[in-house]
């Protein structure tokens, strides 16, 4: 595969073109929280949205685990905005269960 370069956190990365945000994050150093791809990715489909980050250009917050990395691509992890909807989605999750 052809390599990319991205930035994560201000920081250029050069990752294989098709990887995930957050295969790529995971591969460049960052930790990404997740939930839905915890089992070896077998539940990956964003729907837990406990992986959120942002993503230069992108209208909204983007679930990592399903949005893949494109040349030029900015993202940021710890913004404010990213870090309170993380929060959000895991008070969500444990308000519907025991």
């Amino acid at each position: 595969m052809s390599l990319i370069t991205i930035k994560i956190e201000g920081v250029s990365h050069q990752v294989e073109e098709g990887l995930t945000i957050l295969e790529a994050a995971r591969k460049c150093g960052y930790e990404i929280p997740s939930l839905c791809s915890f089992n070896h990715g077998e539940c990956n489909q964003g729907s837990c949205r406990v992986c959120l980050v942002e993503v230069k250009g992108a209208r909204g917050l983007v679930a990592s685990c399903v949005y893949p990395v494109s040349d030029g691509m900015e993202i940021t992890i710890s913004s404010p905005a990213a870090t309170t909807a993380r929060r959000m989605s895991v008070e969500l999750l444990l308000s519907n269960h025991n």
